[in-house]
């Protein structure tokens, strides 16, 4: 990633965290999460994998999106 994208998706995330509505999604985030570490712990290995490797695609869609939207 360009240094001068990365300091940018920083600094929307700095100003992200002063969000009502963000900081509202990050409580959610945390019980949600929770909840879904707890669930993972019960699913066999190769399921949990395939859940985790899923769910790493989307975030690293999500980073390529953002990094698209502000160069």
């Amino acid at each position: 990633m360009d240094k001068a994208v990365a300091c940018k998706i920083l600094e929307i995330q700095e100003r992200f965290r002063e969000d009502p509505d963000y900081q509202s999604l990050l409580v959610e985030h945390e019980v949600l999460n929770a909840r879904f570490l707890k669930m993972a712990e019960t699913l066999m290995q190769e399921q949990k994998e395939a859940v985790f490797d899923y769910i790493g695609l989307l975030i690293e869609i999500h980073l390529c999106v953002l990094e698209y939207a502000v160069s």
